[in-house]
């Protein structure tokens, strides 16, 4: 795919900004594309140049820029791989795969907002949803199950036992999701489609219906075929979070932008929660919540 200056074609190069944004993806289709195009029309391109190239195009010949946006995995881990001195802001990729890829070799210059829903996040809504509830599972297969270090403490805070189930054959899930749901209150769906795909998520669903487990899914269209809830980000809300991250890392190259999207809103499946006894809990609730978490997470961490 050649290289497109949308915002030099719709207004003059003298009112930008000097300082230029390059969006890259292997391909722009389907949500690559719609970001990419978004962002060439969005606000940001009021003050700066902003260009799209494919993945390829950067590879046969880089361009000079002040802020790199690769889309989706595979040009994040060719920036991983060959990290520029120039800020990237890494999007359309999950935590798991940001972990995966960095575990080995931290990246100094590169940021990301991940799009799958923060493990905490979901968590804390859960146990909201469930007060009683003393355990969650998590089921992922191994060399991506990744957990954030600070997970531990946000489990024992919320009175809650992990139990993780790691699969090494995919052949596997439907087998032992049954006794991963029998032995936890709540099961939290991370994205990893070797997990949870067309094949095994009907299966998932049912069980866990059929043992009045609370689930958690990691996509609205996971929630419609049968999840109670999730947390998600919406096109919207990620392209207002990508157009305020990338001006800060453009007025401050050393600021580090490394976690979910901060705006997100909650779905519910209201026949299957309903079937549960399960009351919904407003955003408002969840917020307050969380900050009500990180607080004596803080405290805990200062008095230490």
């Amino acid at each position: 795919m050649a290289s497109a200056s949308y915002s030099s074609q719709n207004e003059p190069q003298t009112e930008h900004n000097s300082k230029q944004i390059i969006i890259i993806a292997k391909q722009f289709k389907g949500n690559y594309s719609n970001i990419a195009k978004s962002l060439s029309i969005s606000p940001l391109a009021e003050q700066y140049t902003i260009t799209n190239m494919s993945l390829d195009d950067w590879q046969h010949k880089p361009v000079v820029a002040d802020l790199i946006i690769p889309l989706g995995n595979e040009a994040f881990r060719f920036f991983v791989e060959n990290e520029p001195e120039t800020p990237v802001l890494a999007s359309l990729i999950t935590c798991p795969e940001w972990f995966y890829q960095t575990v080995d070799n931290p990246p100094k210059n590169i940021n990301a907002i991940f799009y799958d829903p923060d493990l905490i996040r979901q968590t804390v809504l859960a146990k909201l949803l469930k007060p009683h509830a003393s355990s969650v599972g998590l089921m992922n297969m191994r060399n991506n199950e990744h957990i954030p270090k600070i997970y531990s403490e946000v489990l024992q805070k919320l009175k809650l036992k992990l139990k993780q189930s790691i699969i090494d054959d995919p052949a596997d899930v439907i087998e032992q999701y049954p006794t991963l749901s029998d032995h936890s209150d709540i099961i939290i769906l991370r994205p990893d489609p070797a997990v949870y795909n067309s094949q095994t998520l009907p299966r998932i669903l049912l069980t866990s219906y059929r043992q009045q487990k609370l689930v958690l899914g990691y996509s609205t269209a996971m929630v419609k075929a049968g999840a109670v809830a999730t947390t998600y980000t919406s096109f919207d809300m990620l392209l207002q979070d990508l157009q305020e991250s990338a001006k800060i890392l453009l007025n401050n190259s050393k600021q580090k932008i490394l976690r979910h999207s901060k705006y997100y809103d909650i779905k519910y499946n209201h026949e299957v929660a309903n079937s549960m006894g399960l009351k919904a809990i407003s955003k408002i609730e969840l917020e307050q919540a969380i900050e009500q978490l990180y607080n004596q997470l803080n405290n805990k961490n200062q008095s230490n």
